[in-house]
Order: structure tokens, then C-alpha cells, then sequence
């Protein structure tokens, strides 16, 4: 099915969305004297792009932690939840289901399509602000930075509470191949792997994917009819995807960066218990209610309020014009497109008490479904000139 409905998703590329500055990458001799500094035992050089210009994390005035690739596979790291585990100043949280990011106690609490994220995440510079992506998979990540506090507009739009920086691997010259599969309870299978490809000196591929899937923690006790994934169960995990990234030198001074990236996933999506209010009168709607917890059961088997199934599919594009100026500048444009579909069937809301089942109050509570379907697109391009004398200078220190 995933495939039929993405067949029928056409990948526009004539769309542009573009990041301000280069990627948070080191350059080869940085490359190398990080190696070296790492084989004496010696502290690496970190290069952050934190003011939209590559400098060393120490000497950049921003509040920033960053997390290599060896950090996230020693830490293991794979969503924003787990991310948020590791990262203190850093919580995940569901609001009504959807996934929604606190940093340093700031947070947006409106996760619908209108909302504006006050800590958005940025992947290769490529924001997304759907609340359903913070559930997807990180895989084949070379660098997570956070940076806390108002960004403004370095990243593209306004950060109040900070922003999440992602960069993927990109293609090198050097050939690669690499792996890893996790099994796990409740039917859990984790695979992802990549391949760098390099043709020659001025072209090279990478190509990495991953599924990641799990069984249902809770069990649904009143699934709603049509709810496809009911067997699997809520808090369940079914998501797939891959990227190809190639680097071309198209002339000595002039490189560029495509990649294309599609993602699935197709699940009951998380559970949400709702507790009913319980009245201390049940024959008068105005009356007081108990303020004690009310019995839960086993906390796995309840009636589950809200997602009864969730489809996402995104494919976006992106490309990387970067050209090489004297006196160290660099001038950058990036354009790019991204596609998201979402389909879900949701459930209402908890049964009223047994006094409101009166027509002529409120009307007996019947469980309802009704669908969120949903598939926009957005496309944005930004030119910038970037110098990078701050590193040099500080590599004469």
C-alpha cells in the first residue's frame, strides 16, 4: 500500500528551499589533525556552524553541546526521545500524541499544522516543522548540535527556545561500507547501513538506509473499526526509509550537493489514556469532582483516545551550489523541496458519566472516528556569502 500511494507522489524538483552558510563539516587538513590529535589521546577539534560560519566549538559565543556520530551510536541515539535522554537541557514530550521539543524549559504547546515550533529541528538545513517527523528515525548522522537560547534567524526562520542541528554524512573519497542489525522484545528489528561510492576525484556517491520497527507496548481494548494496524497495537513503531547524497567538483572552485531522501511510516501511532472526570454527584453535571487518581487498571490494556492509525510518507530533494571566493569566502545557494503526506484515523473523546447520557443534556458519548488527512508542500531558496577567516585565524592560536 505505502508503495501505490507514494507512486502517486510526484517529486517536483523545480522548488527551492535554502540554508544560510556552509555544513558543519571540517575541512581535510582539519580532518587530519583531528585523527592525529585522537591517536596521541589528545583532545579533537570540534567546527561548529552555530553563526552560519564554520569555527571551533570552544570559541564559538553561543551556548552549544554537539554529539559526533561515535557519541550517538555510544549513547543510542535514534529519534528525538533518545536524543532527549542524553542531552539534559533537552526534553521530548507528547502533546495530545505528537511529539513536542522543550529546551531549557521553552516549548510550544500548539503541535496542529498552524503551529510554529519554538524549538525547531533543522536537517542539513532543511527545517521541519511537522510535529509527526519528530517521531522518525535519525539514521546515518555525522553531527547533532544544539544550540540553546533565541537563534533569530540564522537557521531560516525564528528559534525562540533554540534550534536542533542535524548533519548527515556526506559522500567522501574514500570507499565505505557499513552496517548494523538489533533484535529485540516485542518482535523489535533495527537495521540500517550505508555505502560511499567514490567514481573519481570530482564525483561520489552515498547511499544509507534503515527500518526500524517494533510490536505495540499497550493493547487497544475498543479499536475502532477500520483501524488497520489494531493488531499491531498502540506505541508501536513500523518506519523505513533511505537517502542518496552525491558530491560533484564541477569545476576547482565549484562543488555542489544533492540529496534525496524518502520516509514511511505506517503505524497505530502512540497511545493516550484518558481518564474520565469522576463526579461526586453523577446526577449533577455542576457538581464536584474526586481529586484522587482513579483506578488505571494494569496500565497496557485500556481503551486508547486518539491515533487508531498513522501514515506518513515524505520525500523531499535538496541541492548545494557552493563556490569558492578569495580572502576565504565562500558564496552558497541551496534549493530543495520537501513532500509530506500524512493520513490517520483518530478516535474521541472518553465516555461522559452515566448522568449525561440524556438527550436532552449532552447526548449519550459514541465512540467516533474521523480522518486527518493531509499533503502540503514547501519549497524555499536563500543565496548567502559566508568567510571563514575566523577559523584561520584561530588555527594560528
Amino acid at each position: 500500500m505505502c508503495r501505490n500511494v507514494l507512486a502517486r507522489v510526484p517529486m517536483l524538483l523545480g522548488a527551492v528551499l535554502l540554508s544560510l552558510g556552509a555544513h558543519a563539516q571540517p575541512a581535510p587538513d582539519q580532518a587530519d589533525s583531528n585523527a592525529t590529535a585522537a591517536s596521541s589521546g589528545g583532545l579533537q577539534e570540534v567546527i561548529v556552524t552555530a553563526e552560519r560560519f564554520p569555527q571551533q566549538e570552544q570559541k564559538t559565543p553561543v551556548s552549544v553541546v554537539t554529539y559526533s556520530a561515535a557519541d550517538l551510536a555510544r549513547e543510542g541515539v535514534l529519534d528525538m526521545q533518545t536524543l532527549a535522554a542524553v542531552d539534559p537541557s533537552l526534553q521530548f514530550n507528547r502533546n495530545g500524541g505528537r511529539g513536542m521539543l522543550t529546551l531549557r524549559g521553552v516549548s510550544t504547546s500548539n503541535t496542529t499544522e498552524i503551529g510554529n515550533p519554538s524549538v525547531p529541528v533543522s536537517i542539513d538545513d532543511f527545517v521541519i516543522n511537522r510535529p509527526s517527523e519528530l517521531d522518525a528515525t535519525l539514521f546515518d548522522i555525522a553531527q547533532i548540535t544544539v544550540l540553546r537560547g533565541p537563534q533569530g534567524t540564522w537557521f531560516g526562520r525564528s528559534a525562540t527556545g533554540g534550534i536542533v542541528d542535524i548533519s548527515t554524512v556526506h559522500p567522501s573519497k574514500n570507499f565505505e561500507l557499513s552496517g548494523d542489525l538489533e533484535f529485540g522484545n516485542y518482535d523489535e528489528i533495527h537495521a540500517d547501513g550505508a555505502i560511499n561510492i567514490p567514481v573519481n576525484q570530482s564525483l561520489q556517491f552515498r547511499v544509507a538506509l534503515f527500518s526500524n520497527a517494533h510490536a505495540g507496548y499497550r493493547v487497544d481494548t475498543t479499536p475502532l473499526i477500520g483501524s488497520e494496524n489494531a493488531s499491531s497495537g498502540p506505541d508501536d513503531l513500523d518506519a523505513k526509509g533511505g537517502r542518496i547524497e552525491a558530491v560533484w567538483e564541477l569545476a576547482p572552485h565549484l562543488h555542489a550537493l544533492f540529496i534525496y531522501q524518502r520516509l514511511l511510516m505506517n503505524q497505530v501511532g502512540p497511545a493516550i489514556q484518558a481518564i474520565t472526570f469522576n463526579f461526586i454527584d453523577p446526577t449533577n453535571i455542576n457538581s464536584d469532582i474526586y481529586h484522587t487518581m482513579p483506578n488505571r487498571g494494569d496500565g497496557r490494556h485500556f481503551p486508547i483516545t486518539g491515533s487508531q492509525y498513522f501514515h506518513h510518507y515524505e520525500q523531499y530533494g535538496k541541492w548545494h551550489f557552493s563556490l569558492d571566493l578569495p580572502a576565504n569566502t565562500t558564496l552558497s545557494y541551496m534549493g530543495g523541496i520537501d513532500i509530506y503526506e500524512r493520513h490517520e484515523l483518530d478516535s474521541g473523546d472518553p465516555p461522559w458519566p452515566p448522568a449525561f447520557d440524556d438527550p436532552a443534556a449532552l447526548g449519550p458519548w459514541i465512540m467516533n472516528g474521523y480522518e486527518v488527512n493531509e499533503k502540503p508542500i514547501t519549497s524555499t531558496t536563500t543565496t548567502s556569502t559566508t568567510s571563514t577567516s575566523n577559523l584561520s585565524e584561530a588555527k594560528k592560536d
